[in-house]
């Protein structure tokens, strides 16, 4: 991805490539992120929420965390868990 002003070579959600070789090219083919680990804001708009409300999932123990030198991160596969473990059906009404 070429950079732009603003955005440093960063795609969506802030996500840079930055591995290299035919195992990065394989992982970006797959449709999945370079990046494992997320900052907060990142994690928050992959789940399409506010900071504050990736917050409360952490602190309820809904989403867990990974803390690196102090960092906060948040992993790509538990949001997806995530997601998945709270994906509803829709029902259908009966009249």
């Amino acid at each position: 991805m070429a950079a732009t002003p603003g955005n440093n070579g960063a795609g969506p959600l802030g996500l840079r490539a930055t591995a290299a070789g035919p195992e990065a090219q394989e992982f970006a083919a797959a449709g999945e992120p370079l990046v494992r680990l997320l900052a907060v804001n990142a994690a928050a708009e992959y789940l399409g929420v506010s900071r504050a409300t990736v917050e409360r999932l952490v602190q309820r123990g809904e989403l867990p965390i990974v803390k690196i030198l102090g960092s906060t991160r948040y992993d790509v596969e538990d949001l997806k868990g995530y997601i998945e473990s709270h994906r509803r059906r829709n029902r259908r009404r009966t009249a």
